[in-house]
């Protein structure tokens, strides 16, 4: 089994190359009694993937209310599903850790895989 994602010339990947299960959720952003509006994250997709994470260096940290936080880059890629519509306002869960999708790509537009590239923000302090 390969450990590195096939060429994109490729038409046909192995099913065991997809080999973890992740979910992919979708925010409905319901309001609560004043009007704010509160996360309200669904199940949209479950399916299998390859994980491939991204070597972490030293300019991987976003900056959110003055603080400095680390980051962690990851592409999934799955099964291309013509019938369902990733964009980049989902999250995917995997090992109930939160990955927020950045980049949704279809190599070569090939529609054999789908490339979900993602941020998971680590460290953000205590509740």
């Amino acid at each position: 089994m390969p450990k590195t994602f096939p060429s994109k010339s490729e038409t046909s990947i192995p099913a065991g190359f997809y080999d973890k299960r992740i979910v992919i959720q979708k925010n409905l952003g319901s309001k609560d009694g004043v009007g704010t509006i509160i996360d309200n994250w669904i199940d949209y997709i479950k399916t299998w993937a390859h994980v491939s994470s991204i070597p972490s260096r030293r300019t991987d940290k976003t900056i959110q209310a003055e603080q400095v936080y680390p980051t962690k880059l990851t592409i999934f890629y799955i099964r291309y599903r013509a019938s369902v519509n990733i964009d980049t306002s989902m999250r995917v869960k995997y090992r109930n850790r939160i990955h927020d999708i950045s980049l949704v790509m279809i190599p070569e537009e090939a529609q054999t895989t789908i490339e979900l590239h993602s941020l998971e923000h680590l460290a953000k302090g205590s509740p």
